[in-house]
């Protein structure tokens, strides 16, 4: 049995995701590497009561780059944002916007055409 003592405080974090075979639902796992060469894992997440008027604690830090992996991870499970424009969206509406813009300056402000 681990000590709290023995893991040091916000040590790196390694954090993964794959799907649970058969279901919709998504396994994340934690873990981290430390200098000694051991290794450690998360096995259960402890909830706490949230009183009032108090700010929420993080449950973990990770680095940006870390976060980034995650990330990656997460869509090649096939897992995107809910809200997201493609390529193609922001194109057409830049296209919108430039045929608009001409419209206004060659059409409306009579400005000749090179």
């Amino acid at each position: 049995m681990t000590k709290p003592s023995d893991i040091p405080t916000n040590p790196p974090v390694v954090v993964f995701a794959d799907r649970v075979r058969w279901s919709d639902q998504v396994e994340i796992f934690l873990g981290t590497h430390l200098v000694n060469g051991k290794k450690w894992y998360v096995k259960t997440m402890l909830f706490e009561d949230w009183p009032e008027a108090t700010m929420m604690q993080p449950a973990f830090t990770m680095q940006s780059s870390d976060a980034q992996i995650l990330m990656d991870n997460l869509w090649s499970l096939g897992i995107r944002p809910s809200r997201t424009e493609s390529s193609a969206d922001k194109a057409s509406a830049l296209q919108s916007h430039l045929d608009d813009m001409r419209a206004i300056v060659f059409d409306k402000l009579k400005v000749s055409r090179p």
